[in-house]
């Protein structure tokens, strides 16, 4: 303004500047006849005065005759100071208003002085917007800076040109230093790195120089008095006009602290995590125990599976239900499980109502069909309308509040007995992998106890279907255990020996049969046990006075004996006594073994029973020294799946010996599940050992029973197809021939029996009564015996019909 008032003749001069609220101009400055800056116009309301109209009309006014012009308020002031002209002039910078430029003179105005006039106008609007623009960046550093202070966040720039590298003072302090207090290169930088991180943080930067873009990574630095911190450093690529690379900025935080609260907080949450699932563990163990205590007390499997199904009801599923495939193929319900009587009758209403087809593609019927589990971690209500067949049934279906579920097979032996069913409703939460990994433990150990109690059930059958046909040949027969006892004396044996099974039976045949045994025959029965071989000869038997044909058949379990009646040309079939067996299900579960690991695989923790177990001191089996204990045949197959799973992230599972401190080999399940972060990847693993010992054992124990039953129904079937009598099996009303002997169809002349009734097969028989004894004996479930009744048989199909006379038993 003393420019303008010294070189254009000006009375005074005077720059208004428009203040942060953007209503009112302040004076600034002043020159020439006036110099201060109060006073009336210190302030100017934008709009008010001829100074506010120049602003608020964002052009110049000027005028060579100041007394004559409207805007000039104070005409006496004009006239006795002489003013004469006055021009005023916006301060614009891209149309924004930065303030006003005003003059009085007291002579005219030329029009060179108004352009120059107007060229300082704008250079002044130009210094205004510069030094504001000055001001804020100031400002805003020094915002920076304290925001840098408070977060602990410091700045920095690469020069890749010049290698030289700029701080901030915060990240000065940051490392340690006073701000500024030396000058730094990418060298120097690096030489604060910690060495075992120096190389990876050289190879993170200089790939950003090769590809550009953004980076960050994780160092740790040591300050000048030996102290180390983690920093976190951000970084961006900066390229000059030709797009190569020039400098890389960014930004560096220091989170020490942070990082120990995160590690502490995920230690807990570890410890957390590991308390809870060691007591999930526990807890279903000692449901599993109690589970095969359930299925070990009766050999009554539908009683054990009901049981079960209320065991695992409602801490595990809030349904249970649990079906078992017949004889015929078909499945049928066991039992419905729910802790509301309401709700197990809506679900029997739904099963009575809605039974549903065999052949589904999901629920029951595929599990039983494919012998694979599912898993319905949600169960959407589109399904249950799709499988709805009219709004009665989708409101049955709503009304069970089924959110998820799990179906597994009940398997044994490669075959599928029945599927148990577990559900969850909508309070409960869904269904994980981890839920079907013990559902799958459980559905095995019932499968088991099922598959032993279907096999004790067709040892009974065997045996009293054995001893129904031993009482009904006609032939004397008894059996003798390995110390010559009596183990079974049918009813035309009683007669022939003249003495009662009640005073036989478990009594030695040397001590009550002394006078029926000659010397040589007494030898003949201990060289057929001695020998194993089949043994057959014919002796005198004084108390009859008659022949008797004696067939000796020796057996793991001792002498089976037939005495047929050669003079009548009768013979007796023998049974050997089937040795009942008994079947041990070992469901004793000892509490679990818990390990963790890390992500990568390195074991980093083992519980109490661990050691105990082990014998080993703490620390011992860190990393991979657990594989020292394991059973080296089993130890390849352990690492194959543990490898697998380290990579897959798929549950761990595995059947291996484990060494006790004692030195003695135990069969373990070892299992592991990972847990996962909040970025879904892998920061450890959780493990178990189960001692499965004594369900090993009760596999072999069970292998040899079923190999022992299948060597005692091929003796029995060798014994029925010897026996010289004639013996053959009807089924059901129509009497149905299921098996016939040699002897009995060498009597009808070799027909074809086998698959066709009575009737059909000996169409002589129809109208001589037997048939009508058959359905007697079938009804009334009591035997007929028959002695020397007339019957007449054709020996072929067509022929002429024989009269013959025998003796035999319908029963």
């Amino acid at each position: 303004v003393e420019a303008i008032v010294k070189h254009l003749g000006a009375a005074f001069a005077r720059i208004w500047t428009v203040g942060d609220g953007g209503t009112v101009l302040t004076l600034r400055a002043s020159a020439g006849l006036y110099t201060h800056l109060d006073g009336d116009h210190s302030r100017v309301p934008i709009g008010m005065y001829k100074i506010g109209k120049i602003a608020e009309e964002r052009r110049p006014h000027l005028t060579n005759d100041v007394p004559s012009d409207p805007r000039v308020s104070d005409k006496e002031w004009a006239a006795r100071e002489g003013m004469v002209a006055f021009a005023g002039y916006p301060l614009l910078i891209e149309k924004r208003l930065l303030g006003v430029l005003a003059m009085f003179s007291r002579t005219p105005l030329p029009q060179e002085s108004l352009e120059a006039l107007h060229l300082v106008a704008d250079r002044v609007a130009l210094v205004i917007d510069q030094k504001r623009a000055q001001e804020r960046l100031q400002e805003r550093e020094a915002q920076l800076a304290e925001a840098q202070r408070i977060a602990g966040v410091g700045s920095w720039e690469w020069e890749m040109g010049h290698d030289q590298v700029t701080w901030s003072d915060e990240l000065y302090r940051i490392y340690g230093m006073e701000p500024q207090s030396e000058p730094l290169t990418f060298d120097s930088y690096l030489a604060k790195v910690i060495p075992d991180d120096r190389d990876r943080v050289r190879a993170v930067i200089f790939h950003a120089v090769r590809d550009g873009g953004e980076f960050d990574f994780v160092e740790r630095i040591a300050r000048p008095d030996g102290e180390v911190r983690l920093l976190h450093t951000r970084g961006q690529t900066v390229s000059g006009r030709s797009g190569e690379i020039v400098r890389l900025v960014g930004t560096c935080q220091d989170v020490t602290e942070q990082q120990a609260i995160a590690d502490r907080e995920m230690e807990l949450a570890r410890e957390q995590a590991l308390r809870m699932h060691a007591e999930h563990e526990e807890k279903r163990s000692a449901l599993l125990a109690e589970v095969s205590r359930s299925l070990a007390s009766t050999l009554d499997y539908e009683a054990t599976l009901r049981n079960v199904a209320h065991l695992v009801v409602p801490d595990v599923a809030d349904w249970c239900t649990i079906d078992v495939l017949g004889e015929d193929g078909q499945s049928y319900r066991v039992v419905t499980a729910h802790p509301d009587p309401e709700k197990e009758k809506l679900a029997e209403e739904l099963e009575r109502k809605y039974p549903g087809s065999q052949n589904s593609e999901y629920g029951v019927p595929k599990v039983l069909r494919t012998g694979e589990a599912e898993l319905a971690t949600t169960i959407p209500r589109e399904l249950l309308e799709q499988s709805a067949t009219n709004e009665e049934h989708l409101r049955l279906l709503l009304d069970l509040d089924l959110r998820s579920y799990i179906i597994v097979p009940l398997q044994a032996r490669e075959r599928t007995l029945g599927a148990i069913t577990f559900v969850r409703e909508e309070s409960s939460g869904s269904y994980e992998e981890v839920d079907l990994e013990f559902a799958m433990e459980l559905a095995r150990r019932a499968a088991l106890a099922l598959d032993n109690a279907r096999l004790y059930r067709d040892a009974r059958r065997a045996r009293e279907q054995t001893g129904r046909i031993l009482e009904s040949i006609t032939d004397a027969f008894f059996s003798l255990d390995r110390q010559w006892r009596f183990a079974f004396v049918n009813d035309q044996a009683e007669r022939l020996l003249q003495r009662g099974r009640d005073e036989l039976l478990g009594r030695s045949i040397w001590e009550e049969l002394p006078g029926s045994l000659g010397a040589s025959l007494r030898e003949q029965y201990q060289q057929a046990a001695a020998s194993n071989t089949t043994v057959q000869i014919e002796e005198y038997h004084p108390p009859l006075g008659a022949w008797l044909e004696i067939r000796m058949y020796p057996s793991p379990d001792g002498l089976s004996v037939y005495l047929h009646d050669v003079t009548d040309n009768r013979i007796a079939e023998a049974a050997a006594r089937e040795r009942d067996e008994q079947f041990r299900f070992l469901a004793d579960s000892i509490p679990q073994q818990v390990w963790v690991t890390r992500a990568d695989g390195y074991h980093e923790y083992y519980n109490r029973r661990w050691y105990e177990y082990t014998g080993t001191e703490a620390g011992d089996a860190r990393g991979s020294g657990w594989a020292d204990l394991v059973h080296p045949d089993d130890l390849e197959e352990a690492n194959l799946r543990w490898a697998r799973s380290l990579e897959t992230g798929e549950p761990y599972s595995v059947e291996y010996r484990f060494r006790s401190a004692d030195g003695v080999y135990r069969w373990f399940l070892g299992r592991a599940m990972p847990q996962r972060g909040a970025d879904g990847e892998i920061v450890r693993w959780f493990g178990t050992l189960t001692d499965i010992q004594d369900q090993k054992e009760g596999e072999n124990e069970r292998d040899r029973l079923i190999a022992e039953l299948d060597l005692e129904r091929t003796r029995l079937q060798h014994i029925f197809q010897e026996a010289p009598a004639f013996i053959a099996t009807l089924r059901g009303p129509d009497h149905v021939f299921e098996t016939a002997n040699p002897m009995y169809l060498q009597l009808v002349g070799h027909r074809d029996l086998l698959g066709k009734p009575v009737a059909e097969a000996l169409p002589e028989l129809v109208g001589q009564g037997f048939i009508d004894l058959l359905d007697g004996v079938l009804e009334s479930g009591e035997p007929f015996l028959g002695r020397e009744v007339e019957i007449l048989l054709q020996r072929e199909a067509g022929g002429d019909a024989e009269r013959r006379f025998l003796d035999f038993v319908y029963q």
